[in-house]
């Protein structure tokens, strides 16, 4: 996937003519077959500062949609509607869109009731350890290594006095001792 993040400032006095040209060519550039997402996004601090976030399928899709009319027609426009030179941040990256964020989730009705619990990335190389005698997960927070189609899971149940770990990918979900016994690193 290619990750693009662009920073721009837009002179004040065009600011209708930005909205207008920026909505357009939104809505062209996520028809695109090979987009993965395209937005604009308006600062909270400052009103005549706006993110562009593309996410492209590969180098080939990206090539194709610089070769499309309405972006000929928009790299035209835009330096009469910036007040500064927009900013890039480009990145190739093996990633294909979006991943879950662990450090938050949304509350539910349960969890009010005296239920938390927690989504954190597994990967392969978080081994499995003992303790007790029974087999259980070192989890960690951040991962260098995440992987989206498994996801870990913590019911932390205060009135149990226990914490339950269960390991989902897709639809299928592995309670710990079985994902210990068959998928170590």
């Amino acid at each position: 996937m290619i990750l693009i993040n662009i920073k721009m400032q837009i002179r004040p006095e065009k600011m209708d003519q930005w909205l207008a040209l920026a909505d357009a060519y939104a809505r062209d550039v996520n028809s695109e077959d090979g987009c993965l997402f395209f937005q604009f996004a308006r600062s909270l601090t400052d009103d005549n500062e706006f993110i562009c976030i593309e996410g492209f399928t590969d180098a080939d899709a990206g090539g194709a949609h610089v070769r499309q009319p309405y972006v000929k027609k928009f790299f035209e426009t835009a330096p009469d509607l910036v007040a500064t030179q927009p900013q890039i941040i480009y990145i190739d990256t093996p990633h294909d869109g979006f991943g879950p964020m662990g450090e938050i989730q949304p509350r539910l009705a349960a969890e009010h009731a005296g239920r938390a619990s927690a989504r954190l990335n597994w990967t392969r190389r978080r081994t499995p350890s003992i303790a007790n005698g029974h087999d259980h997960v070192q989890p960690q927070q951040r991962t260098m290594y995440p992987r989206r189609d498994m996801i870990m899971e913590a019911a932390l149940m205060p009135f149990w006095g226990r914490c339950d770990w269960r390991v989902r990918r897709g639809e299928q979900v592995f309670n710990v001792a079985r994902l210990a016994s068959t998928e170590r690193a």
